[in-house]
């Protein structure tokens, strides 16, 4: 079967379900996501995906996720490719601020 932006979004979905109470499951996704994901799945992630997954530090009230560095005004085409946003913006984040990801693992915007 095909990976869909929708399939990967509900799968995000149920592995952050799943690793809230299973430790040995967060043990496995830290130390080779990819294949602790792909055994949950029960099949492949799609060519040349890559994924890294951090735990939250209880140090912390909160962990960012930098934006790719834009080194340069993006053209008009550019803009037309992300204007829909990514899946981030339309399952967690409200408004145009950036997201973090709070001690409890969730993503927010904010506030």
């Amino acid at each position: 079967m095909e990976w869909t932006q929708e399939k990967l979004q509900a799968l995000y979905v149920e592995v952050q379900k799943k690793a809230m109470t299973d430790e040995a499951f967060r043990k496995e996704l830290l130390a080779d996501s990819s294949k602790a994901i792909e055994a949950f799945a029960g099949e492949k992630l799609p060519e040349g995906f890559k994924l890294k997954v951090i735990e939250n530090d209880p140090d912390y009230t909160a962990t960012m996720v930098l934006p790719d560095l834009v080194g340069r005004e993006l053209t008009d085409e550019e803009n037309e490719a992300v204007a829909g946003g990514s899946f981030l913006d339309d399952y967690f984040v409200t408004g145009d601020r950036p997201p973090f990801v709070t001690g409890s693992g969730w993503i927010q915007s904010w506030f």
